[in-house]
């Protein structure tokens, strides 16, 4: 099978302009990449068992079959897709502790009982897709769902056993372990009338809610079959942010020390540091007993919000994300990065914003730093692009 290499990473050229590629601890060797080559590497996102041969039928069926073998072929010559013998694990980063985070989020909670309310009808089918403990399919069980499937990978499923049978609703509900991929369970459960489910990641795509929308509308539902959620929009704004550019700085700083201390070259280290930038502090987080998110008080926004993202999910068809953009500062200052946040509607009411000045949710900020800061007087434009790429977080320039 196929899988792009986690031995390089994604990055956008000087411009900001071409989104290229280069081995992990070699920024030198940028590669960039065609139109081609990110229609191939998509393609082998969006497949769960992706082959030579599948991903080239896949992309002859959208036209680009005089080139595939050739793009897939040049893709291996550079080290960005390797073959291997089964499909890379995803999410082994998760602990059962996660999901009291998610269950105890009110805004995210109510709002997805609301849109429950609104979508589940008697009799219907509905799936909860990545149910974890299983939450969804209890309340649209208990809304007068005749049947409800519970797909989950992880061992917590036995848990939302445990919870079907306490709220009285075991015998509406059915459980399968196993990958929402698999073709094998979405033959076992086929057409559903809807599918409730929550692959949003701390950093927006990252936990595949494209590819599996994708997945979810062609694979369960049947003609009139829905979504929840709906649709997902993205958004950047331009910051200045003296704490945020004091954590790298202070984190570089570390860095250096220790190559003093012990007389190690540990240049490729501070790179490191400097192009993961904050990414959401993950290793603080777990590690820093003083950690704190930066309050919205501490950042001067530079920009009116630019929205860079805009799906319906049900009609989606792409698992990757390549937005450009240029926006009018409209205030002086100093660049130092930009705040991401996202907006879900659950329907056409019913939406939760993830947006730090608004009521807080369970997904942490997203802040990413400038390469080097520099001043902005209003008017001046500030151009920011931004990739998803599958499975290997957000990919930003900011000029």
């Amino acid at each position: 099978m196929l899988s792009i290499s986690d031995e390089c990473r994604f990055t956008w050229d000087e411009a900001g302009e071409n989104l290229a590629v280069c081995p992990l601890g070699v920024p030198a060797e940028l590669s960039v990449l065609s139109a081609q080559d990110l229609a191939a590497l998509e393609e082998i996102e969006r497949q769960r068992s992706p082959t030579m041969e599948s991903v080239i039928a896949a992309l002859s069926r959208r036209g680009a079959n005089q080139v595939a073998r050739e793009t897939l072929s040049g893709l291996g010559n550079r080290g960005v897709v390797i073959e291997v013998d089964r499909v890379q694990a995803r999410d082994e980063f998760y602990t059962p502790m996660i999901y009291y985070q998610m269950l105890t989020d009110p805004l995210k909670m109510d709002a997805y009982v609301r849109a429950l309310e609104r979508a589940v009808k008697p009799g219907m089918t509905v799936l909860d897709a990545g149910a974890g403990l299983g939450i969804f399919g209890i309340l649209a069980a208990r809304l007068g769902a005749k049947s409800v499937w519970a797909i989950e990978n992880r061992p917590v499923i036995n848990i939302a056993r445990q919870l079907a049978d306490a709220n009285g609703v075991g015998a509406a509900m059915r459980f399968l372990r196993g990958d929402l991929f698999d073709p094998e369970i979405a033959t076992q459960v086929g057409k559903v009338d809807l599918v409730v489910s929550e692959f949003i990641g701390d950093e927006i795509f990252d936990e595949g809610i494209l590819a599996k929308s994708v997945w979810m509308r062609d694979s369960f539902l049947g003609g009139a079959g829905s979504l929840l959620p709906r649709r997902l929009q993205a958004f950047f704004v331009p910051i200045e942010c003296q704490v945020a550019a004091t954590r790298q700085h202070n984190k570089v700083q570390n860095v250096q020390h220790v190559a003093r201390q012990y007389d190690i070259d540990l240049g490729a280290v501070v790179e490191m540091v400097i192009t993961e930038g904050l990414r959401n502090d993950f290793s603080d987080r777990l590690y820093v007993p003083s950690f704190a998110e930066i309050s919205t008080e501490e950042m001067r926004l530079l920009a009116e919000p630019t929205m860079f993202f805009d799906m319906q999910l049900d009609e989606c068809n792409s698992a990757f994300v390549i937005s450009k953009s240029s926006v009018e500062a409209t205030s002086h200052g100093r660049l130092d990065g930009v705040l991401l946040f996202f907006t879900v509607h659950l329907d056409d009411e019913v939406n939760f914003s993830s947006a730090p000045w608004l009521r807080r949710t369970h997904w942490p900020q997203i802040i990413y730093l400038a390469r080097g800061a520099r001043r902005v007087d209003a008017g001046d434009a500030i151009r920011v692009s931004i990739a998803y790429t599958g499975g290997k977080g957000l990919c930003v320039s900011i000029n």
